[in-house]
């Protein structure tokens, strides 16, 4: 059966989405690869930064932690 964008498979009796599935999939490949590249500090995110006490520039990191200026082909460096 298919409605819209997403499209539905049927298996042992339930309804279950071919969207739900690859993100399954999608989300145990970047498990696995960040278990064989050994990071630091596997379950960090931009949002656990603790800033309080720090010189560090909360607006600046998020502003970098979207990526735009890679899109948009610019150089990001500061000076102190």
């Amino acid at each position: 059966m298919k409605t819209g964008k997403i499209t539905y498979t049927r298996k042992n009796g339930k309804m279950e989405t071919v969207d739900y599935l690859y993100q399954e999939k999608y989300n145990s490949k970047i498990q696995r690869l960040i278990k064989s590249v050994k990071f630091r500090f596997p379950q960090a995110d931009i949002h656990s930064i603790f800033y309080d006490g720090r010189t560090i520039n909360r607006d600046a990191i998020t502003e970098l932690s979207n990526c735009q200026f890679i899109r948009s082909n610019q150089k990001k460096v500061e000076e102190k």
